[in-house]
């Protein structure tokens, strides 16, 4: 983490009427220039550094503060810093195995986002891109090839098939759990 990094955490602390406490500048540290982690993980890597109420207590205090934000991977998310912090950029993520990619900031997207909250009446203030599909790696075990056509799968299959992948993974037949329906 840099000297003016430290400075801008503190002085966003300092506008919010907060300090920065061991806690926050341990919380920043973990997440300064890492990918998005899960709580899990950011709680395994602030071992002997933090305890783990004051871990969450800072995090949640982040987020109420827009220091960091949630990315979004099923129904389970992992924490980055915002872009208070850091440059501006999104995501795209792996429906399998969950590795995220972060996107530098394109000037096409930046200005489709600006139009689109124009031709609705409004100023965009911040936003999050996050595009959800299949790595390399899963695409192959799934014999997905985006780009021919007749392959591409619909997004009902896309659905269809995680549905399937958890069902299985449940242990659950689908045949049976078709005519208990």
């Amino acid at each position: 983490m840099t000297d003016e990094s430290l400075r801008l955490l503190q002085k966003v602390l300092k506008n919010n009427k907060y300090s920065l406490t061991e806690p926050r500048r341990v919380v920043c540290s973990l997440l300064w220039n890492a990918e998005p982690l899960s709580m899990h993980e950011l709680s395994e890597r602030s071992k002997g550094l933090i305890d783990r109420a004051s871990l969450y207590r800072t995090v949640e205090l982040f987020e109420k503060l827009g220091l960091v934000q949630r990315i979004y991977i099923g129904w389970k998310y992992k924490i980055e810093l915002s872009d208070v912090l850091t440059h501006h950029h999104h995501h795209i993520s792996c429906l399998d195995c969950g590795k995220i990619v972060a996107i530098t900031e394109e000037e096409e997207i930046e200005a489709m986002i600006d139009s689109i909250a124009q031709r609705h009446g409004f100023v965009a203030a911040n936003h999050q891109l996050e595009v959800r599909g299949y790595c390399a790696a899963c695409s192959k075990q799934r014999d997905i090839n985006y780009s021919n056509p007749k392959t591409k799968p619909h997004l009902t299959n896309l659905i269809a098939l995680r549905m399937s992948d958890r069902l299985e993974a449940l242990g659950i037949d689908q045949d049976m759990e078709e005519r208990n329906v």
